[in-house]
């Protein structure tokens, strides 16, 4: 008995490492950017592989040859493949966790997938429910990129009344539950930490855009969190306020260029202020950008500079050959990445979504059920 125990044991340790060799190798193939190869190795780890039963271990690395599946269908371009996929795997092949914010984050990698391929489809009204389900206030506070995405949708079909009333359904079906709960609720707690709060601030700073009050969007331009530049989309996400605030001053480059200038160097700014200018693009924005990767004193502020010229239209290539000639090594080397676009464009650290096609018609009520799982 122990000699046939003893060979079950290895002959699952060859299965186990046998599956974990096919899996590296598709994820070598998506690396590479050679989306078929992987697939078909990813779908060697299904088969005949049956359906888990709850509460049973999974075959190794079918949940995860599932999810690269459906990344590769969705870095190809193949969107309608892509969203069958992407719902396959959160559901037969779903990944797990113990981790409550490893779970979070698993969840919110299927939401954002499926609603971006809903998006590259066109197929706006059925995005809606994942983009206003993702961005509710739940245990990180809500994904800042649907709450934006969700305003912008709304905007584009001219129902921003309509996203308002459901957001204040929200906030009543949420305060309700609370005081079901909660014998006495602070109506001044609930304000902080009501569910609807990161798209009522993206409506906010629309506003303030809309009435060229600037005095309300300078001060969003500076570090709440990661010190480093907006390059990295891991910090973009992180200030998305200040993002936001830059896209919305944007608009409007001859009047708040003057306002940014002298604001551009401040402590606490960090590169905010050049992400703006950046995005202003008007020839006083791109001297000042010029000046500042030519100070080149180190790699950080460099790259992030470069980033920023990149942003700034004709002007901003331009003055991007210019620093070429004379340039420190840290200069030279973040020139070099920019030309070969190599900044942190990372899906898993902020979304890039495709523009909004036509005015789409987009749902008035969402579903209780919708708004809250």
């Amino acid at each position: 008995m122990l000699v046939a125990l003893a060979a079950a044991v290895a002959s699952a340790a060859d299965d186990a490492a046998d599956r974990r060799a096919r899996y590296e190798q598709a994820s070598r193939w998506y690396q590479q950017r050679q989306y078929a190869a992987a697939i078909e190795e990813a779908k060697k780890l299904l088969g005949d592989v049956p359906e888990p039963a709850r509460g049973l271990p999974r075959a190794p690395f079918a949940a995860e040859a599932a999810w690269l599946i459906s990344r590769c269908h969705f870095e190809a371009g193949e969107y309608e493949q892509a969203l069958a996929a992407t719902r396959l795997a959160a559901t037969r092949w779903r990944r797990q966790s113990w981790c409550g914010t490893c779970a979070m984050s698993i969840q919110l990698g299927y939401w954002r997938q499926e609603a971006l391929c809903l998006d590259h489809l066109g197929r706006y009204a059925e995005a809606v429910p994942i983009y206003f389900a993702g961005s509710l206030g739940q245990m990180f506070g809500g994904d800042p990129d649907f709450a934006v995405r969700l305003v912008d949708l709304y905007e584009a079909a001219g129902q921003m009344h309509d996203l308002v009333r459901m957001l204040d359904a929200e906030d009543r079906r949420c305060e309700a539950t609370l005081a079901g709960e909660i014998p006495a609720v602070q109506r001044e707690q609930f304000e902080k930490r009501r569910p609807t709060r990161l798209v009522r601030r993206v409506i906010q700073i629309r506003q303030w855009g809309a009435t060229k009050r600037w005095n309300k969007l300078l001060p969003l331009l500076r570090i709440t969190g990661a010190v480093s530049g907006p390059d990295e989309a891991h910090a973009r996400r992180v200030h998305w306020e200040a993002v936001e605030a830059a896209r919305v001053l944007a608009t409007s480059p001859a009047e708040t260029t003057p306002l940014l200038l002298p604001i551009r160097d401040q402590p606490g700014r960090g590169h905010w202020v050049y992400y703006a200018l950046g995005l202003c693009g008007t020839e006083d924005a791109v001297a000042a950008l010029v000046a500042r990767a030519r100070a080149d004193d180190n790699w950080y502020n460099a790259i992030a500079t470069v980033y920023c010229l990149h942003l700034a239209g004709d002007g901003g290539r331009q003055a991007l050959e210019g620093l070429a000639h004379g340039a420190g090594a840290n200069l030279a080397a973040a020139l070099r990445q920019g030309r070969e676009n190599k900044f942190d464009n990372d899906p898993a650290h902020g979304l890039t979504f495709p523009p909004i096609r036509g005015r789409p018609r987009l749902p008035r009520t969402l579903p209780t059920a919708a708004a809250g799982e």
